[in-house]
């Protein structure tokens, strides 16, 4: 009976950890951040690079264009990031939880350098505001927002860390298996 219990309480703990994953998942294809310039034109920017649908202003973002090699690199990452996850559910103990843990870590790292450093950067280089309305010299205005993807990953790395540390409550104590003694 003892056995049956921690089996099950080992995929309730596995479903959870594919939740964070999903989450994490659903982040990345979300825009973590959009630059409205009024009626439908925008600039999107997802976890895995920038897109936008300018017409009268492609040319002011062509430069910003996400290269083909670095969207790739940001999903390659994405896909280590979850099987690493996944795969600290087999994994016993403490390198379990450590595994997890640092998933969860990384991707809330990567969102926090996303933001603040590399999209907050390029922004201010052009005297864009983050999150609030710019008018530029020639009288376009830019209404910017940070989208709820980019929180998402904060909700999906949060649940990673908090998983990690609640996994021996959550799983229970593993049974030692008794080895015969050579006697």
């Amino acid at each position: 009976m003892n056995g049956e219990v921690n089996t099950a309480r080992i995929w309730i703990f596995r479903v959870l950890v594919t939740i964070a994953i999903v989450t994490m998942i659903v982040s990345f294809i979300q825009p973590w951040w959009l630059g409205r310039f009024g009626g439908s034109e925008a600039i999107k920017i997802h976890g895995w690079g920038l897109r936008h649908n300018l017409t009268n202003l492609s040319n002011f973002v062509a430069g910003d264009l996400t290269p083909a090699w670095q969207t790739a690199l940001a999903w390659i990452y994405l896909g280590i990031s979850a099987m690493a996850a996944l795969l600290s559910t087999w994994i016993k103990k403490f390198w379990g939880s450590v595994l997890l843990g640092i998933s969860g870590a990384g991707f809330i790292a990567y969102a926090l350098i996303a933001v603040l450093v590399v999209i907050s950067n390029r922004l201010d280089s052009f005297s864009i505001l983050l999150e609030g309305r710019t008018i530029m010299g020639s009288g376009v205005i830019i209404d910017a927002k940070l989208q709820s993807g980019y929180y998402l990953a904060f909700v999906a790395g949060g649940l990673m860390i908090v998983l990690a540390i609640l996994r021996r409550v959550i799983v229970g104590k593993q049974p030692q298996i008794e080895q015969p003694s050579a006697t």
